[in-house]
């Protein structure tokens, strides 16, 4: 989603998908997290049969880019390399609240990391309900 009017859209869809009582649950990188992974060298997570590597490109203002690269183990020494560059938004979390409590009935906030968000927190579950 790289225009904020995206996300709205998402919130009236979400919305007009669920029944009564219904729970719309996503999340997002903070700022904070972005702001850190694009400040620090590309990360790479080794794994069994494959290597990926990303990273965190800020490009101009509140967009961003998250450049991904795998490397899959065909067998052997061989591997396929496969890349992805995908655009984001970087959105303040007191702005996609508002988004969302004009859609739905209640908007909670949840960090896996602490007992409640901060602003240490860099990943940010939103709980809504219809």
């Amino acid at each position: 989603l790289t225009r904020f009017e995206q996300w709205r859209e998402v919130f009236r869809r979400a919305r007009k998908a669920l029944a009564p009582g219904g729970v719309f649950i996503f999340d997002v990188n903070t700022i904070r997290k972005i702001d850190l992974y694009s400040s620090e060298p590309p990360h790479a997570e080794v794994h069994r049969d494959a290597i990926c590597i990303f990273d965190v490109v800020r490009t101009r203002g509140d967009r961003y880019r998250l450049d991904l690269r795998l490397l899959k183990r065909t067998g052997g020494r061989t591997f396929i390399l496969s890349e992805a560059s995908v655009p984001g938004l970087a959105v303040q979390t007191s702005r996609i609240v508002a988004a969302a409590k004009q859609e739905f009935r209640t908007v909670s906030l949840f960090d896996p990391e602490r007992k409640k968000p901060s602003p240490d927190t860099e990943e940010l579950y939103f709980i809504c309900s219809k």
